[in-house]
């Protein structure tokens, strides 16, 4: 199915990097989050990493479940899935309120859902900051002189 049909079907799809995992879900997520805590960072190696949430109980998994893995930081309510081949982020339920976890980057066309707020931000990194970033020059590919 294409993407385009997949939203008009209310549907989104997703997969991991290397292609061995793939999921579909209702495209209906009531929030959009860019965290920027500790935790997150590390697991993104990112200044933060952008989470849907969903509390649709609608997550199909097209191929490669088996290749899911889980981690639940110990002692918090912290968790990821990712692929044992790639490592590449993907779809979670939370344990705390049930809702899926959704990794942005990780769906393939445009999610319903708007950007929510971005939490933990007295976490951020100082070369993170808004305003440093909307100073630095944009390029559809790399620089130039790299």
């Amino acid at each position: 199915m294409s993407q385009d049909a997949e939203a008009a079907a209310g549907k989104i799809g997703g997969q991991c990097l290397c292609g061995a995992v793939a999921f579909e879900i209702d495209n209906d997520f009531r929030f959009l989050f860019y965290c920027y805590c500790e935790q997150c960072r590390r697991l993104s190696g990112s200044a933060h990493i952008a989470n849907l949430s969903s509390e649709t109980n609608s997550l199909v998994w097209l191929r490669g479940q088996n290749l899911v893995k889980r981690f639940d930081l110990p002692g918090r309510n912290f968790s990821k899935a990712f692929c044992q081949t790639c490592a590449s982020p993907l779809p979670y339920m939370s344990n705390e309120t049930g809702r899926i976890i959704v990794p942005a980057g990780c769906l393939e066309g445009e999610p319903v859902a708007k950007a929510n707020a971005r939490i933990f931000t007295h976490e951020a990194p100082h070369w993170a900051e808004p305003q440093i970033l909307a100073r630095l020059p944009g390029y559809r590919g790399y620089p130039p002189d790299y």
